[in-house]
């Protein structure tokens, strides 16, 4: 078995290393957006649904009154997300 080294974009974020690059999340300035995304992927984890689309995340953070982002902020949270190791992008749901 063999592991692929994952490399984290930590380049607008002088100082930190990629090791804690998930962590980033907690103090950058969308901070709340980030945390309750990421609450989303729990919730959702525990119900074994493990891959959503961003439509399924703005429905379910509207439904918990914890963000009334448009989708096109949501997708770029995901993308920033992604980029710190937070997530992992699966293929596109069809």
């Amino acid at each position: 078995m063999t592991s692929a080294a994952v490399t984290r974009d930590t380049s607008a974020l002088p100082g930190v290393d990629e090791t804690y690059a998930v962590f980033v999340h907690l103090n950058a300035e969308k901070s709340p957006l980030y945390r309750a995304i990421l609450s989303v992927f729990v919730a959702e984890r525990a119900r074994f649904t493990l891959a959503l689309r961003p439509s399924e995340i703005q429905a379910a953070l509207v439904a918990t009154s914890a963000s009334t982002a448009p989708l096109d902020e949501i997708d770029a949270a995901l993308r920033q997300l992604r980029d710190w190791g937070n997530l992992a992008c699966a293929q596109r749901l069809r």
